[in-house]
Formats: structure tokens, sequence, C-alpha cells
């Protein structure tokens, strides 16, 4: 028997009143996903669910990877197990990295040892293996741009946009049908206060997501110091499906991950000075 057929057996495909279809979705514990970052935490009404694609974006070296990590772990010290597949970097430099954000070696972080493909059919595969093996709840992928679709329609490698669409619409659907919750860093057309109309290539990466953070890194007003940048960074969060409330907060790296610092005042900008003649 089929999955179609099995639904229809079970009547999954019945037509109920709203109210009632409502009345079932009872959620348990292992439905809902806090972020344990409670700035956050508050405007999503508390959690993420099953079903939930979320997205990651800021410039390069503004901490995409770090603060997927950083999520990564607060689920998995709440033992909920992650799937993490990284193809920016081999997995013994993901760990390293991982070590230095100070964990548990026995956190349920999981990955795969060769990431033979980023078709996202095979990740649909090694999604529902994991799952089967361990029960996967979250899975991070490690970014957009190392995916391809699982079938490319007629013209569509010679379209970016919608070679994206496509790509983002099967990880919602994957999302959606494996009931876990996806984690996808992405890029941004511009480094400058970038927002949510700046995710690069296409507008269907904030349409089919149901959270969107923007990270964006303080830089270092002061001439003459070393580091280009300060040590916070500004973490909005520009979308949310579910309750549609946004929240920004300061964040200072620390021991490799971000903590709230809601004492920051960020740092003014050097006046340029105006020549009158």
């Amino acid at each position: 028997m089929n999955d179609e057929q099995q639904q229809i057996e079970n009547n999954d495909e019945e037509i109920m009143l709203l109210k009632d279809i409502a009345s079932l979705a009872e959620y348990s514990e292992w439905d809902k996903y806090e972020t344990w970052i409670k700035l956050f935490d508050d405007a999503l009404d508390g959690w993420f669910e099953d079903w939930d694609l979320i997205i990651i974006s800021g410039a390069s070296w503004y901490g995409k990877t770090s603060y997927a990590q950083q999520l990564a772990i607060n689920f998995a010290e709440k033992w909920f197990p992650v799937l993490f597949l990284s193809y920016e970097v081999m997995v013994h430099h993901l760990w390293k990295k991982f070590k230095t954000m100070h964990i548990n070696d026995e956190l349920p972080l999981f990955s795969i040892k060769r990431h033979t493909t980023g078709n996202v059919g095979w990740i649909e595969q090694k999604i529902k293996e994991a799952k089967e093996a361990n029960l996967i709840k979250f899975v991070v992928i490690d970014h957009l741009w190392f995916l391809i679709p699982k079938q490319r329609t007629e013209n569509i490698g010679s379209n970016q946009a919608a070679f994206v669409s496509q790509i983002v619409r099967e990880l919602k659907t994957l999302a959606k049908n494996e009931r876990v919750v996806i984690i996808l860093p992405v890029h941004v057309r511009k480094t400058d206060d970038p927002g949510m109309n700046d995710l690069k290539d296409s507008s269907a990466i904030s349409q089919e997501s149901d959270a969107v953070f923007i990270l964006n890194r303080e830089k270092n007003p002061l001439e003459g110091v070393g580091d280009y940048y300060t040590d916070h960074t500004l973490i909005k969060m520009v979308k949310n499906r579910k309750t549609w409330m946004n929240a920004q907060g300061w964040f200072q790296m620390i021991n490799g991950r971000f903590v709230h610092d809601n004492q920051y005042v960020p740092m003014p900008k050097p006046q340029r000075s105006i020549m009158t003649f």
C-alpha cells in the first residue's frame, strides 16, 4: 500500500469542519520547540513547530553558521536530536567549531560522513533514515547555494530565481511531510543593514519561510584598531508567521555563542567633516 492509499484509509483526507480539525491537532511537548533565546521566544509565542522553515541570513562572516550551531546546541541540550548537514566545511572542522562553544560531547548532534550531493531528494532520504534511527526533529542545512532541486524542470537552469524558488519550496514541503524543523542559512544581496527583501536571488525564500533572522555585525568605527568588527551583532527577526511580531536585539559573542546584551549601546558612527569655502 502506498502513502496516498494509507492516508485515504486513515481518513486523513476526510472533509471536516475547520474547528473540528483544529481540535484534533493537539500538540505535545515533542511538537513545540523553544529557541531558548527569550527575546525571540516571546515574539514567537514561545516556540518553533514541526513543519517550520527557518531562514538565517546575513553577509559572509556575520555569523550565520554560528547562529545555526547555537540553535542546534540549544535544541540538543534539551535532548531534541539535530541533523547538521554542512556543505561549506568538512565535518571535522564543524565539530572543532562546536567544541569551541563548550558543548557536551554526548549531545545528540548528528551528521553524514560524506555529503555526496546537494540534491533535495537525497537530503529527503537521509532525513527519513535519520528519523527512523535517531528520532531526528531538527535539520540544519548549511547552506542554500549548495543545493539543487529534486528534478530540474525545463529552462530552470537558466533562471536563478526560479532555480532557488524551487529548492526552497521543496524544502518547505519536506519539512511539512517529514514533520521536522529545517534551519537554512542564506546570503543577502547587500551588507549595509539588510532587510527581508534583500535575501539573495529569490523572493520565494522569505515567502516560503516561517521565520527569518538577519544578522548584522557591528563595524568598528575607531580608526587604527586591529579588528574591523566589534564583538557585537544585531540580530533581527524580520518575519514571524506565527504571531507577526518582529524582534531585534544586540548580542555579544562569548565563547563562540551569541549572548543577548540588552544593555548594549551601539558605538556611534564617526561624523564626516564638512568642508566649507
